[in-house]
């Protein structure tokens, strides 16, 4: 029975806080980061570093890629998830709690000073 609590809060801390929502090609800004399929099946998870009329600057493998709004089949934004967030700070302090209360009253020092 103690275990549930503990496995509920692994499966909570083992969740990312980033997801990805769909936008269309024309909602990409500079400085986000996307999560970009190519017409050909590619996937690319990249920061955007500017926008032009035809095509989109991408830093791709530390190179800057200009690549042609034509060649984009779908675009996800990354955005980031408050509730996870505070469900994994909440599950830490839980956690802490658990621990202090759990240990023993007496000091490490206690026991090894021999006393």
């Amino acid at each position: 029975m103690r275990k549930i609590p503990f496995v509920l809060a692994l499966f909570l801390i083992l969740q990312s806080c980033q997801t990805y929502k769909a936008v269309s090609i024309s909602e990409i800004t500079k400085g986000r980061k996307y999560q970009i399929t190519l017409t050909k099946g590619q996937l690319l998870e990249t920061k955007c570093q500017g926008v032009a009329d035809e095509s989109i600057a991408l830093r791709i493998n530390g190179n800057l890629m200009n690549l042609p709004k034509s060649d984009i089949g779908q675009v996800k934004k990354q955005k980031t998830s408050p509730l996870v967030i505070i469900g994994g700070i909440a599950v830490a302090a839980v956690g802490v709690i658990t621990l202090f209360n759990a240990s023993d009253k007496e000091s490490i020092l206690e026991r090894t000073s021999g006393n």
